[in-house]
């Protein structure tokens, strides 16, 4: 399967119908079920949105390998864009839960909250995948900036794998001397 990246705020402001072209799927190894659409080929391709926002919290903890997750929390400042975005990202829970039957799926109704700067939508990741669950599942070595000091790569001792489906790309806006931003 290949994956495509479709900012979610460009495809919510220009169609809404958007997520009609899109429908849920279930794929094995590991057993997931993914948003995809079909190319003209025939081959389904995994929606991929990309939200901007600003980190206003994070956090990492668990007793075991298996539950550890990465979580952020992002709000848009009340800006419009990201707010279009919050309100996409209800819409494809949706389509997931007009998938399963009722009650099956996890509840996502205390994701967003509302504050004084509008608002926030929190998002967490499994770091590992278990290998019986994903056998082909080729590994990525953990990036320094999540695992500097080697524990996470310590832990998996041959029964998980950090995948692509594990992987966080994380953005920073950053100035130059001259002070214009990259």
């Amino acid at each position: 399967m290949r994956r495509t990246t479709a900012g979610c705020q460009v495809v919510y402001e220009q169609d809404t119908e958007w997520s009609s072209a899109f429908h849920v799927e279930c794929f094995e190894g590991p057993k997931t079920w993914r948003l995809v659409k079909y190319d003209e080929d025939g081959i389904p391709e995994e929606a991929v949105f990309t939200i901007q926002g600003v980190l206003s919290n994070k956090n990492s903890a668990t007793s075991q390998i298996r539950y550890l997750r990465q979580s952020v929390t992002l709000t848009g400042l009340g800006t419009p864009t990201f707010e279009q975005a919050v309100d996409a990202a209800q819409e494809i829970y949706g389509l997931f839960d007009r998938s399963f039957e009722d009650g099956t799926l996890e509840s996502w109704t205390t994701s967003t909250t509302q504050s004084r700067a509008g608002r926030s939508l929190d998002a967490s990741n499994r770091y590992v995948t278990s290998k019986k669950d994903a056998p082909c599942m080729i590994h990525i070595p953990f990036s320094p900036a999540i695992d500097p000091r080697g524990f996470l790569e310590q832990m998996l001792k041959g029964n998980y794998v950090h995948g692509d489906d594990n992987t966080v790309e994380y953005y920073q806006v950053c100035k130059n001397q001259d002070g214009t931003r990259r």
